[in-house]
């Protein structure tokens, strides 16, 4: 008998754990749908991999900025792929929530002063 080879799993990126660790949290802490968190994840993971690559995620280097900038080189294909609101609250007290559209998306940026700017 041929012993069976070992099959080992590609490790996961930075980026990946992260994902999976939001994915969890959103399930257990929040108690969100299965399709909610479906809308969720592969967003999320596109932004960790566009704004950390395959380097360490370090949460508290994001800004509103990191958000507005993905959602803008990525509006044609985030819109058909969700209708879910985002919003990202930062360490700072700023925030950003994306408020996706037929027509493309909007983001509302909210610095710790409550000022508000709508882009997009």
């Amino acid at each position: 008998m041929v012993p069976a080879e070992k099959i080992s799993a590609c490790p996961l990126t930075p980026a990946e754990r992260c994902t999976q660790a939001y994915q969890h949290h959103l399930r257990e802490a929040r108690g969100l749908a299965s399709a909610t968190i479906a809308n969720y994840v592969p967003f999320i993971r596109r932004f960790l991999e566009d704004r950390f690559g395959d380097g360490p995620v370090t949460l508290s280097h994001l800004c509103a900025g990191d958000v507005v900038r993905f959602v803008q080189r990525q509006a044609p294909p985030f819109v058909h792929e969700t209708k879910a609101d985002f919003r990202i609250d930062f360490e700072d007290g700023s925030s950003a929530t994306v408020y996706p559209a037929d027509s493309g998306s909007s983001v509302a940026v909210r610095d710790k002063n409550n000022a508000v700017e709508y882009l997009g």
